[in-house]
């Protein structure tokens, strides 16, 4: 009985860290895509809050592209592959 109590634990404790380590790296991506410095998660910076980004949505490819590219957005110089952990973090915002 103790054995599958502490199986358990550990299971739960697990699933607790895995979701706290793709907490942080999904904000590692935004901050690394300079993010940060014009969204916020809960209240409009110079752009919209990450959480109304999340609740408008679009096409993860639209998106990083329009932001690559900058059109609609302005022109972020980072990997492509940033940009799109960058805006899979943001949608991925509620």
């Amino acid at each position: 009985m103790k054995a599958k109590i502490l199986v358990a634990i550990l299971a739960s404790l697990g699933l607790l860290l895995t979701g706290t380590i793709a907490v942080r790296a999904a904000d590692d991506a935004l901050k690394a895509g300079t993010c940060t410095n014009c969204h916020d998660v809960d209240k409009k910076k110079v752009g919209p809050s990450l959480k109304d980004v999340a609740k408008k949505g679009g096409d993860p490819a639209a998106l990083t592209a329009k932001i690559k590219d900058g059109k609609g957005h302005p022109k972020v110089n980072k990997p492509e592959a940033d940009i799109k952990a960058a805006v899979d973090a943001a949608l991925a915002t509620k």
